[in-house]
């Protein structure tokens, strides 16, 4: 699903995150938790979903991205943002810098 960032098991080994679960909800972070379930991401989910016309849910996600340009543009402009924020929410626990601009 996208660029977006999610704990991996490699990050809990080395030490840069303490557990596989989600900050919020206590569940397993993966794409598909913080795409369509999460509710740190409530209000980009439903700017995103105004924008679809219908719900955001794995099955059928796809089809509505690949029926125009603007749902298409939608969902990325959505797991985007959904990266950016996990990694700053990464950087924040981890004390590290922010990154660097391209």
């Amino acid at each position: 699903m996208g660029n977006v960032t999610i704990k991996s098991q490699r990050a809990i080994r080395f030490g840069h995150e303490e557990s596989p679960l989600c900050q919020e909800c206590d569940t397993e972070e993966n794409a598909e938790h913080a795409l369509v379930e999460c509710p740190t991401f409530s209000t980009e989910r439903s700017e995103a979903e105004a924008i679809l016309g219908v719900r955001i849910e794995v099955p059928t996600i796809i089809g509505h991205m690949l029926e125009s340009e603007a749902n298409w543009s939608a969902m990325c402009c959505f797991a985007e943002t959904v990266g950016k924020r996990l990694r700053r929410m990464e950087r924040d626990r981890n004390g590290s810098p922010p990154e660097a601009a391209h």
